[in-house]
């Protein structure tokens, strides 16, 4: 996962990576998930139709890389865990 991050531009050593580790060990609660989506809502009445494309397509993008890096085995079975696949789907219908 952390590699994952670093190959879209999360730095080793900067704040979002250690966050991220920190995320890594203790899942982010329900009240950071709503600060986020009250966050992105703020932004999206800003953004014309194709800024808002881009920008849920840059972040889909990066959680299903994230996700897909995190399962299978050796590059067998699933990819995205189901509890993944259904954050993905919150996220993809929270972006439209």
């Amino acid at each position: 996962i952390l590699r994952a991050a670093q190959d879209r531009g999360v730095i080793q050593g900067g704040s979002g990576h250690e966050m991220l580790e920190v995320w890594l060990k203790e899942k982010p609660g329900p009240a950071l998930v709503e600060a986020w989506k009250k966050y992105v809502s703020g932004l999206w009445a800003q953004l014309s139709e194709a800024e808002q494309r881009e920008l849920s397509g840059e972040i889909l993008g990066g959680a299903r890389a994230v996700a897909e890096s995190a399962g299978g085995f050796l590059g067998l079975g699933k990819k995205v865990s189901e509890a993944e696949a259904a954050v993905l789907d919150d996220l993809a219908a929270f972006l439209k």
